[in-house]
């Protein structure tokens, strides 16, 4: 069984803590990298606690979880490298996030694994779009946008849609076009 805090969600909120309230983003990557380590080397006793849960749904559950929490420290991981402008490392830490909610399988008890498949697609199309930004690549994180906006709404998750929307309306903004961004 395992403890009920683990070390990678102690290294991640020390992360959060240094990109955050602290500014330090080389700092905070240094984290980001040693929960992703922690949480890779610790992989088969969380798959031991998987098996051991008693019913169908809370395995689904925890698998579930499992996933959103791997595919957040790479993002987070992901947008340390992009702030220091390493593009490429930043892209590879983004596609492993997509590729988390991809691994995952349909359905699931509440439907769960669907649920965290797109919740993890919104995320990893959220952190392309701003990289694509960042490199200039305006139509393509737009459609990025686009499609975050589109399965946001699907799933329910208002106050993320809201955002992208304020996200989308500043990158038509600042290319000057003021007509588009007033539509989002």
């Amino acid at each position: 069984e395992l403890p009920e805090r683990q070390l990678h969600e102690t290294l991640s909120a020390l992360g959060d803590m240094y990109a955050h309230d602290v500014g330090d983003m080389g700092k905070a990557r240094e984290y980001y990298a040693q929960a992703l380590q922690d949480f890779e080397q610790t992989a088969p006793q969380r798959q031991a606690a998987f098996d051991a849960e008693k019913t169908q749904d809370d395995k689904d559950m925890a698998r579930a979880i499992n996933a959103l929490s791997e595919a957040n420290i790479a993002a987070n991981l992901g947008a340390m490298w992009q702030e220091a402008g390493d593009y490429a490392q930043a892209q590879k830490y983004y596609e492993r996030t997509q590729q988390i909610g991809e691994s995952l399988p349909e359905g699931g008890y509440i439907n769960i694994f669907s649920y965290a498949k797109a919740m993890l697609r919104a995320l990893a199309l959220s952190y392309f779009a701003d990289l694509h930004s960042s490199t200039g690549e305006i139509e393509k994180a737009q459609s990025e946008l686009d499609e975050v906006i589109k399965i946001r709404r699907e799933i329910g998750k208002d106050e993320s849609t809201a955002g992208t929307l304020q996200e989308a309306a500043r990158l038509h903004y600042v290319q000057g076009d003021l007509k588009t961004a007033r539509r989002y």
